[in-house]
């Protein structure tokens, strides 16, 4: 009877190390810690946000769950464009930004202190998102938290920029718009998927393999 033939071990480290790679080059998620993101002391929910309310940003008519901040500074110093935002264990990947260079899929009314947003991507498999509006430095932005989003086709909502700039302009007048003001300099959008459940042909596959993985070791044994 000819025996099964075996992977060494050297050669079975090398095939894991190649499998381990693209995990170990992914961009690890910014983790908001204490003093300078997303923290409790900061949210809406436990009552210490700074000057934002949930109503602040809707999204198909409904109000945030949560938000954070408002913050000094700019989101791309602690958020750089491309990079996953992670809270509470979980992480949420970058969707899109809006902003003077545009965007070709997601919109909103730049330099006004209120008006509309929407993104005409798919979000069939959201499980949640962060919207975060950015808007003068001092303080500079905001973010919003939406969650039980599954089963949406469409995505679009409302803003409102609160708080004044440091010269204590508010948009959308002349003035605030031309230095930034508290009007929308720039919408972001972050998204946590709805985990991927196998298919059932995925899962019998998974059984043979494992059936012959069992095989494999009773024909040595013998």
């Amino acid at each position: 009877m000819q025996k099964p033939t075996f992977i060494p071990h050297a050669s079975r480290a090398l095939v894991m190390g190649f499998l381990l790679l693209p995990a170990a080059a992914m961009a690890a998620p910014y983790a908001f810690d204490s003093g300078t993101g997303l923290t409790d002391a900061h949210s809406c929910s436990s009552g210490g946000a700074y000057i934002i309310s949930t109503g602040n940003v809707t999204a198909n008519n409904a109000d945030a769950t949560n938000c954070f901040g408002a913050y000094q500074g700019n989101p791309g110093e602690l958020l750089p464009d491309g990079a996953p935002l992670a809270w509470n264990g979980d992480s949420w990947d970058f969707i899109a930004k809006i902003d003077d260079g545009g965007s070709d899929v997601l919109s909103a009314d730049l330099n006004q202190n209120q008006g509309d947003w929407s993104y005409s991507g798919d979000v069939s498999n959201w499980a949640s998102f962060f919207v975060v509006t950015k808007a003068s430095n001092n303080p500079g932005w905001a973010a919003y938290y939406f969650d039980d989003t599954q089963g949406l086709s469409t995505l679009g909502g409302t803003f409102f920029i609160p708080w004044m700039n440091e010269g204590g302009n508010k948009g959308p007048d002349a003035s605030a718009t031309e230095e930034g003001g508290s009007a929308l300099s720039n919408l972001s959008l972050y998204a946590r998927r709805v985990a991927q459940v196998p298919e059932p042909a995925t899962l019998g596959l998974m059984g043979l393999g494992l059936l012959g993985l069992g095989l494999g070791r009773r024909q040595r044994a013998q």
